[in-house]
């Protein structure tokens, strides 16, 4: 799931597979319809992980969203990609 503040300029994630749940918040730039972190956490197998997010909005108000993300260590373990619409 995740959730916008337009006005802030920020939003939260928190996205669950079967083995991993990658949560956290970052900034939104509405005006070039995209969003990114640097801070989230991914709970993985192999442990737990300090991760990067980067998203674009699509659609009327941004009825759509997809992204990527990989996590922050020198040669990333995990990496994937997601999309949703509401």
């Amino acid at each position: 799931s995740m959730s916008a503040d337009f006005s802030a300029g920020t939003f939260s994630y928190s996205g669950t597979t079967t083995s991993s749940t990658l949560t956290g918040t970052g900034a939104i730039d509405a005006s070039q319809g995209r969003f990114t972190s640097t801070g989230m956490t991914l709970n993985a197998p192999l442990g737990n992980y300090a991760a990067t997010l980067h998203g674009l909005l699509h659609g009327t108000n941004a009825s759509a969203v997809s992204g990527v993300y990989h996590t922050n260590d020198t040669y990333p373990d995990y990496a994937g990609a997601f999309v949703g619409a509401r």
